[in-house]
């Protein structure tokens, strides 16, 4: 069986998020923050341009899309995870963040019970949308992360080109919190629509 580039890419960030666990627990911060924003980014970018380079070089391969599929569950999963434990929110953030993990479950396992079936339930464009804003909201997660542990900031050249002080962190926290309800709401809506088509599917299923 060959494996082509795509397929190699999936399994990259199948394995991010085992690396980003990895990274919070052998070094201090703010390393481990950088490492964990650097590496979540760059698996975020491959979720956007294997699928890509698999339909314009024909690279497609039932490999290829299993992996694809459970490398974006495993690494969402897993960074949120990571949030949870090494992040100092309002414990209240378990809950959006709860609601979040059960639908991509759920989900996950109603796909295998509808091709158990001989049945699909296609990608939506809302769905994709729900992918983009919890990988926007959790690399910012992991940049606040550098700023709240950051090795100084009036000295660091970095944090003073982007504006960024101690003073603007809550406000960055802030923004956080609200994206990761949003991306709750935002997962329940999707979560929803997926739910409604499959029980169409299974009633025609049962018509038939």
């Amino acid at each position: 069986m060959t494996i082509t580039f795509p397929t190699i890419l999936s399994i990259f960030r199948l394995f991010a998020g085992f690396l980003i666990i990895l990274v919070f627990l052998v070094l201090s911060r703010p390393t481990a923050d950088i490492l964990a924003f650097g590496v979540f980014v760059c698996a975020s970018i491959t979720d956007f341009i294997d699928g890509y380079i698999a339909r314009k070089y024909n690279l497609v391969s039932e490999l290829g899309k299993i992996l694809d599929s459970i490398a974006d569950k495993i690494l969402v999963i897993i960074a949120w995870v990571v949030i949870l434990t090494f992040h100092d929110f309002n414990s209240w953030i378990t809950l959006p963040i709860g609601i979040i993990i059960f639908r991509e479950l759920f989900i996950s396992g109603l796909r295998e019970y509808l091709t158990t079936k001989n049945l699909k339930l296609g990608v939506t464009f809302i769905a994709k949308l729900k992918t983009t804003l919890q990988m926007s909201t959790i690399s910012l997660v992991f940049f606040m992360g550098i700023v709240v542990h950051g090795y100084g900031y009036e000295e660091s050249v970095l944090l003073r080109s982007l504006g960024i002080s101690k003073g603007t962190t809550p406000i960055i926290e802030l923004v956080c919190i609200l994206l990761i309800w949003l991306s709750a709401i935002h997962t329940i809506y999707t979560g929803w629509d997926y739910f409604k088509k499959a029980l169409g599917l299974m009633g025609h299923l049962e018509d038939g």
